[in-house]
């Protein structure tokens, strides 16, 4: 895809998916630095780099359904959920709730569509709101609130 921000998120998962094996390091090998240049088109997240994150979200879910990866590890469906969440989710909760109801509804009908036996993304919009809110927007009043109630419902 020309022109598609944050190429990056996509190209390691198409490697890591074709990859015979993998090995992880108990060490830090690189430092992403996400504020390094301020006017760089990723230092911050509109509504651009989320229609761009989904956009990467669907590829992913793709590549992992054709490739059976659910089937095969935990981690990658624990990975495709938390790219959804915490990626695009936590960001768009920012936003009023007819943007955020659109991304959360499009998000779970993506997840139904390549693994409809798992069951995400099911809570109804406007309560997922609150509770996206309350876990990830520190200018909502009941930020930070009862997360050993929020974190169960949303399935972090």
């Amino acid at each position: 895809m020309d022109d598609l921000l944050h190429e990056d998120e996509l190209w390691a998962f198409e490697t890591a998916v074709a990859a015979n094996k993998i090995t992880f390091l108990d060490h830090e090998t690189y430092v992403y630095y996400s504020m390094s240049n301020p006017n760089s088109m990723t230092a911050t997240v509109g509504m651009k780099n989320i229609e761009h994150y989904l956009i990467i979200l669907t590829k992913k879910l793709e590549m992992a359904y054709a490739q059976g990866l659910y089937s095969k590890s935990e981690f990658v469906e624990r990975y495709l959920k938390n790219f959804a969440n915490f990626t695009i989710l936590s960001n768009v909760c920012t936003k009023d709730y007819s943007i955020f109801r659109k991304f959360y509804k499009a998000i779970g009908e993506l997840f139904t569509k390549y693994f409809p036996g798992k069951k995400e993304f099911l809570v109804p919009p406007l309560l997922a709101y609150y509770l996206y809110k309350m876990k990830f927007d520190q200018t909502f009043i009941l930020y930070g609130k009862f997360p050993k109630y929020i974190n169960p419902l949303l399935r972090l």
